[in-house]
């Protein structure tokens, strides 16, 4: 199968119900109805930039990046998942997060949940990643992602 890059990715909830008279209504209104779109080009920008922090190589990573093309460079990167520092934080080795952190990716920047890097690496127990990050000038731990809950808050133990 095949997949344009233009094509997304949609997943809703709905509500119907029989009314009385037999027709069919729809009681989610615009407030209730739960609707995610993500464009195939970005997520197939995340599958090859996943792969390529797997790979520890910031050569690949950069590959990864300008084989989809949108002009991003390792600083300027933003998707829903946040910068290559949240991508890193996940799977990447200590060695490609500090060379990540050396090219200067901002560690303010939350994703659409509301992570910082340090939410990421803190709640999957990512002890070497944590402290590089908690050593950069700049970092706030007391940053709350969309829950309410800051690093310490989601940390694994």
């Amino acid at each position: 199968m095949t997949m344009s890059p233009t094509r997304t990715s949609t997943s809703t909830k709905s509500n119907n119900h029989s009314n009385s008279d037999g027709s069919n209504s729809d009681d989610d209104s615009a407030n209730t109805r739960s609707r995610t779109t993500v464009p195939v080009v970005d997520t197939i920008q995340a599958v090859r930039l996943s792969e390529a922090i797997r790979s520890g190589q910031m050569a690949a990573v950069q590959a990864a990046l300008g084989s989809v093309g949108g002009g991003a460079d390792i600083v300027s990167y933003r998707s829903q998942f946040g910068t290559l520092l949240h991508l890193a934080a996940s799977f990447g080795s200590s060695q490609l997060f500090g060379e990540l952190l050396a090219a200067g990716i901002d560690v303010t920047v939350q994703s659409a949940d509301g992570s910082t890097a340090l939410h990421v690496a803190s709640k999957l127990g990512r002890h070497d990643i944590v402290e590089q990050l908690l050593g950069v000038d700049g970092i706030d731990d007391t940053v709350r992602d969309n829950e309410g809950q800051t690093a310490m808050d989601v940390a694994k133990t």
